[in-house]
C-alpha cells in the first residue's frame, strides 16, 4: 500500500484499491498503460486468475463480462462477483446504458442486498498518442481530451481509480515493458498479502469523524466546482456523493494508519486519490465561461494549448494519465485552509 507521501505523486495502487472495493462493496477504474508487446487479453486474465486464487476460500467470484447487453448477473454462493469489463472505452452507448443501470441496482438503499455485482473498468493508456497529435487543432476542436471515453453518467458510478504498473516494471526506453512476467509471479502469489488483510479487521464504524472534516471536503468540493480549469456546466466532475465517498476512503486511510479519528492529512490523501478520475475540465475555448465576460477565444485557446503541452511531458514521466486533473486538486488543496 502507498503511504500518504506517496499519495501525493502516484495514482492509488492496485492491491489498495481492491481491498478497499470489496469491503465497501463498490465499483473502480484499473489503469493500465499500453505498450509494445502488452496482451491485453493475457493481462485481463491474469487479473481474474489473481483475484480468485486471492479469494478462493471468502465470499468473492469473478467473471470477465464480454458482451454486456445479453449477459445476464450471476448469482453464485459468493457475497460479491467481480466483472470484469476488458476494455471501459470501447463499449458502445446501448453497452453503457445498460451498465449504469446495472451499477444502479447497487445503490439501492431500500434493497437489503445479500449479493453484490461489482464492476471493474479496464482502461487501456498509451503516452505517446497525445504527443503525436496536432496540438494547433482548430478553435473548436477538443485540446483537453480525456483518457475516459465513456458518458460522465456512466464513471460517476466508479467509487476509484487505480493503476496497474504498481505490479509491472516501470517499462523501458524502448517502449516495451515486462507485464507478462509481473503477471507469472502473480499466479503463484496472491496481490494481497496477508499482512495488509490484517488491517481491514479494526472496525472502520470506530473512526471518529469530526464536524470541521465535513465542512472541509465540502470547501475541497466547491473549490473544484469553481476552478479556473473546470467545466462549470457539469459542477466539475463533484457530483453530489463525493462528500459522502471522500469521507469513507478517508476513514479507511486512518482506519489503516491506525488512527481513531480523521485528520485533513487523510483528508487531502483520499482527494487525490478520489477525485482526478471525477474532475470534468475544460477541452476546447468555448466551454471557457469567461468568453462571456471579454476574453478572446484565441487567447483561451493559447492558454489550453500550453496547459496540453505541460500535461504531456508530465504524464510520461510521472506515469499517470491524470497528471492535470491531479495538478487540479493539488492547486485547490493549496488555497484551503484545513481545520486545526
Amino acid at each position: 500500500m502507498h503511504s500518504l507521501d506517496d499519495a501525493s505523486n502516484a495514482l492509488m495502487d492496485f492491491e489498495t484499491c481492491l481491498r478497499y472495493s470489496v469491503e465497501t462493496k463498490k465499483s473502480f477504474i484499473c489503469l493500465v498503460r499500453r505498450v509494445r508487446d502488452l496482451n491485453e487479453e493475457g493481462l485481463v486474465q491474469g487479473i481474474q486468475k489473481s483475484i480468485e486464487r486471492l479469494y478462493k476460500n471468502d465470499f468473492v467470484a469473478c467473471s470477465v463480462l464480454k458482451d454486456i447487453v445479453t449477459s445476464k448477473p450471476i448469482f453464485g454462493d459468493q457475497e460479491i462477483t467481480f466483472n470484469i469489463i476488458p476494455n471501459l472505452n470501447l463499449l458502445s452507448n446501448e453497452e453503457q446504458l445498460d451498465l449504469t443501470r446495472r451499477m444502479r441496482r447497487n445503490e439501492m438503499p431500500f434493497e437489503k442486498q445479500l449479493k453484490f455485482q461489482l464492476y471493474m473498468g479496464i482502461v487501456f493508456w498509451d503516452h505517446t498518442s497525445a504527443e503525436d497529435s496536432d496540438i494547433q487543432s482548430n478553435i473548436e476542436n477538443d485540446l483537453v481530451r480525456s483518457i475516459f471515453q465513456v458518458e460522465n453518467t456512466l464513471r460517476q458510478k466508479f467509487w476509484l481509480c487505480c493503476s496497474l504498473s504498481q505490479f509491472t516494471n516501470e517499462g523501458y526506453s524502448d517502449g516495451s515493458s515486462g507485464y507478462a512476467s509481473e503477471w507469472e509471479s502473480l499466479y503463484d502469489e496472491p496481490v494481497i498479502s496477508e499482512k495488509t488483510q490484517e488491517k481491514s479487521s479494526a472496525k472502520l464504524e470506530d473512526v471518529y469523524v469530526q464536524s470541521s472534516i465535513r465542512r472541509y471536503i465540502l470547501d475541497i468540493m466547491v473549490h473544484i466546482r469553481m476552478h479556473r480549469l473546470a467545466y462549470n456546466a457539469k459542477g466539475g466532475g463533484a457530483h453530489t456523493r463525493s462528500l459522502a465517498d471522500v469521507l469513507l476512503l478517508s476513514k479507511l486511510i486512518s482506519r489503516d494508519c491506525k488512527r481513531a479519528f480523521v485528520t485533513p492529512k487523510e483528508v487531502k490523501a483520499a482527494a487525490v486519490w478520489y477525485f482526478p478520475m471525477h474532475i470534468c475540465l475544460i477541452s476546447r475555448a468555448s466551454m471557457d465561461t469567461s468568453i462571456l465576460y471579454g476574453s478572446r477565444k484565441e487567447l483561451v485557446q493559447q492558454f489550453l494549448e500550453k496547459i496540453v503541452q505541460v500535461k504531456n511531458i508530465k504524464q510520461r514521466e510521472l506515469n499517470n494519465p491524470l497528471f492535470l486533473e491531479y495538478l487540479v486538486v493539488k492547486d485547490v488543496l493549496t488555497k484551503i485552509v484545513p481545520p486545526i
